[in-house]
């Protein structure tokens, strides 16, 4: 079987949508397939050290961005030039697999109408399955101008463009999987996943042993909208007000740039958090999970927004992964897999009280916290490891063929 994958994906390294895509690559290789993949974005170099070198046997990848060939006008430098110019390039990357018998499944991680329906009619005329990978569901207030804004409805239509026409949806949330369900497609729930038999360096170390001297803290991604940084903040601040030595190392965000700068700058500005919240930006993908391992409790402060709900925390299975205690926020389908002071501690979002009560909870019992580590990283074996998932969606690509077989 021969899988294209079409999307605007940070691809091989940078983004959350290229750990799924790798994942579930990897997953469908597993089974017997190749899969070739082409971002409409600028692939990630892998020698700036936040990358490494990036193999897998069975799977290729392409970029349809090509800043060189854009002529220097002013207008034609636009990001939203530059986007449609790409989309035109993929098109035509995927009209020639497919001329040429490269492609028996198509996998569409896109939700613009404009970037999706030119590839849809080429598959629809030349009877290939398509599927598409929903992660998101986007309210009017994510986009500037938020109604006015034509991106808006570009997105909006493109997520109800699979209609009755496509083979199938994978659904990264209940939430967005009950929209499809209502249309009579089929529909396979896949959350974040990870590799959980994967022997990752440094999260097999010895349990934390929570001391008078240090509590550190440790959260991973970036201050977006809904992310829940300023409670995380402000729970910290509280924290330490309880005479507790915590810490809290943010590595993603950097401090510099976009919505980090007022971050960095709330803790620069208090006295209780100048020197107690590093940001400390990218970390090289080879010292992931190593740095992930180093903390003493991970934590996801998730907001509770239509978006958040329609989304699911794709770092809650790498945190798992590494045995240590990890405390997040009850966002919609969390307790679906978790439970709260079993395998993980589940506190009420947006609330620093809630935040901070966990993370105290966990330090005044430090065998509890180590405790709800191993827990979690077995529980996230069961719930969150890509072989089942990708075996599931590769049987519905098989069905999905030979349906094909018998209208064509």
């Amino acid at each position: 079987m021969r899988i294209v994958i079409l999307g605007w994906v940070e691809f091989p390294y940078g983004s959350p949508s290229a750990s799924r895509l790798r994942i579930l690559s990897k997953g469908w290789i597993e089974q017997g397939a190749t899969v070739h993949l082409v971002t409409t974005a600028k692939l990630q170099p892998v020698n700036t050290g936040i990358g490494e070198d990036f193999y897998m046997e069975g799977l290729t990848y392409e970029s349809s961005y090509e800043e060189a060939q854009l002529d220097h006008s002013s207008f034609s430098k636009l990001s939203l030039v530059r986007h449609f110019k790409s989309l035109k390039r993929s098109w035509k990357i995927v009209r020639q697999l497919i001329d040429d018998n490269k492609c028996d499944v198509l996998y569409l991680w896109a939700w613009s109408a404009t970037g999706c329906f030119p590839v849809v009619k080429m598959a629809q005329k030349k009877g290939i399955p398509y599927f598409f990978d929903i992660c998101e569901w986007f309210t009017p207030d994510v986009f500037k101008w938020g109604l006015v804004n034509p991106m808006y409805y570009d997105d909006l239509l493109g997520r109800y463009l699979p209609g009755k026409t496509c083979s199938g949806v994978i659904a990264i949330t209940h939430f967005i999987a009950h929209k499809y369900q209502k249309m009579n497609i089929p529909v396979i729930v896949v959350p974040a996943i990870n590799d959980f038999k994967k022997e990752v360096i440094g999260t097999n170390g010895p349990d934390i042993q929570i001391s008078n001297t240090s509590y550190n803290v440790l959260y991973a991604g970036f201050c977006k909208p809904g992310d829940g940084i300023e409670f995380l903040i402000q729970a910290i601040r509280l924290v330490k007000l309880n005479n507790i030595p915590v810490k809290l190392i943010i590595i993603g965000a950097d401090g510099k740039s976009g919505a980090s700068i007022k971050y960095k700058n709330i803790c620069e500005l208090d006295d209780k958090l100048r020197d107690i919240v590093e940001f400390r930006g990218k970390v090289p993908e080879k010292e992931y999970f190593r740095t992930l391992s180093s903390a003493t409790v991970l934590v996801l402060p998730r907001k509770n927004t239509p978006t958040n709900e329609a989304a699911f925390p794709t770092r809650l299975p790498e945190y798992l992964t590494t045995g240590r205690p990890v405390l997040t926020t009850n966002i919609k389908d969390v307790s679906m897999y978790l439970e709260n002071d079993v395998n993980a501690k589940i506190v009420e979002s947006d609330s620093e009280h809630s935040l901070a009560d966990g993370l105290i909870d966990l330090w005044q019992n430090p065998s509890k916290a180590n405790e709800i580590g191993r827990a979690g990283k077995l529980r996230g074996a069961e719930v969150f490891d890509y072989r089942s998932y990708t075996k599931e969606i590769y049987k519905l690509f098989s069905r999905s063929l030979i349906d094909r077989k018998t209208k064509f």
